[in-house]
């Protein structure tokens, strides 16, 4: 069985040196690879499932919402998808429990506390349902036309997520000045891990907020996947710090 992931953008994905490094651990023969579907393209794509032989794959933006329904499923995304061996598609999402494993290295106790996604997209929502499951209170906000509803939210914020593309090559804030609104305590959280250090992590961190990149959600979302792909329980904490050491540190 191979397994892949696909995306657009896609070269940067560390995605296949996380999966190899989890199948190098628990010593098995797997391989994965990365293919480039543009948005609206992954329908056209899937013919390459059967024509490469391909187990499973995973999915990044901007295609979470088009494998939602090419699975069929009722989530607002889908990251995870496992061919059947009637070669039917099952999609998962493993991105809000890979997210609260994240956030719990922070120690961050969600319980009664106000939450700010920047993004109103499909991730977005399933971070938001991830939350609200652990009792705190969840508001997502488009950015599309500025930061203004940011400003409005930021002094009751405890933690701040970033659910969008800004701060990837190409693509940036116009306007960070909402971070200094937010409480001392808060926590900030790019969902991106390229570039490690995003201006939105980099603003946050000068202003002595503890911050978190992508990293830790993608690596934990990753191994969860897998239990999907294998069809068993993994020591996810335990191969996270593993497959942690086995990645390039600054791969960017």
């Amino acid at each position: 069985m191979f397994l892949a992931v696909i995306g657009d953008p896609i070269a940067h994905s560390l995605s296949p040196a996380i999966h190899t490094a989890v199948f190098s651990e628990l010593g098995l023969p797997l391989t994965y690879r990365k293919f480039q579907v543009k948005k609206d393209g992954l329908a056209a794509w899937l013919p390459t499932v059967k024509a490469e032989g391909i187990g499973g794959f995973n999915v990044t933006m901007p295609l979470k919402a088009e494998a939602a329904a090419v699975c069929g499923s009722k989530m607002a995304s889908v990251n995870t998808v496992r061919i059947e061996p009637d070669g039917m598609l099952t999609g998962f999402s493993t991105d809000g429990d890979g997210f609260l494993l994240a956030l719990d290295e922070l120690e961050v106790d969600l319980a009664g506390m106000s939450v700010v996604i920047a993004g109103q997209g499909s991730v977005a929502s399933v971070l938001s349902g991830a939350m609200t499951g652990r009792d705190a209170t969840v508001r997502s906000v488009s950015v599309r036309e500025g930061t203004a509803e940011l400003h409005k939210w930021m002094p009751q914020t405890g933690l701040l997520i970033n659910a969008t593309p800004l701060g990837m090559k190409g693509q940036d804030w116009d306007d960070l000045n909402f971070l200094q609104h937010l409480p001392k305590t808060a926590v900030v959280v790019d969902l991106l891990y390229s570039p490690p250090v995003t201006s939105f992590l980099q603003e946050a961190s000068t202003l002595g907020l503890r911050t978190q990149n992508g990293l830790p959600m993608l690596i934990y979302q990753a191994i969860l996947s897998d239990e999907i792909y294998l069809r068993r329980s993994l020591d996810v904490k335990g191969l996270k710090a593993r497959v942690e050491a086995a990645i390039p540190q600054q791969p960017f």
